[in-house]
């Protein structure tokens, strides 16, 4: 799991990571996830 910052201040928004769901297909899945501050503010879209 990484940390997401903000590139302006540096100050963590939230945490993403990715698992490798299907490895002869190279499949991942990804999670995100946006501290309640940040919220319908466009940075997961």
């Amino acid at each position: 799991m990484e940390k997401i910052n903000l590139k302006e201040t540096n100050e963590c928004i939230g945490q993403i990571a990715y698992f490798l769901v299907d490895n002869n297909n190279n499949f991942v899945e990804i999670e995100y996830c946006i501290g309640i501050l940040f919220q319908r503010k466009g940075f997961a879209t």
